[in-house]
C-alpha cells in the first residue's frame, strides 16, 4: 500500500519511503485478509487504502514488522471506527 516509488499505472497512489503491505490469501476455502507493516506516514497510508478500494473492517490481522508509532496508531484508530 506504500513504497518508495510512485507507480506510474496507478498515478493517484502516493509513495513514501517506507513498505506497507495489504494481502489476501485463500485458506481452507476461506479468505484471509492482512495487513503488514503500515509504512511512516498514515495520511498516505489511509490514502492509499482508500484508493485501492481497501475495506479495513475486513481485515482479519496486522503484522508488524517494526514500529512507526504515530501510523500505526492512527492505522487502528481508523480500523476500528
Amino acid at each position: 500500500m506504500v513504497d518508495d516509488s510512485a507507480n506510474t499505472d496507478k498515478p493517484d497512489l502516493l509513495a513514501k519511503h517506507g513498505l506497507s503491505f495489504f494481502v489476501k490469501a485463500e485458506i481452507s476455502g476461506g479468505e484471509l485478509a492482512l495487513i503488514m507493516d503500515t509504512g511512516p506516514a498514515s495520511n498516505i497510508l489511509l490514502h492509499n487504502i482508500e484508493i485501492m478500494g481497501i475495506d479495513l473492517r475486513k481485515t482479519e490481522a496486522v503484522l508488524i514488522s517494526h514500529a512507526h508509532h504515530e501510523t500505526t496508531i492512527q492505522m487502528f484508530r481508523n480500523l476500528y471506527k
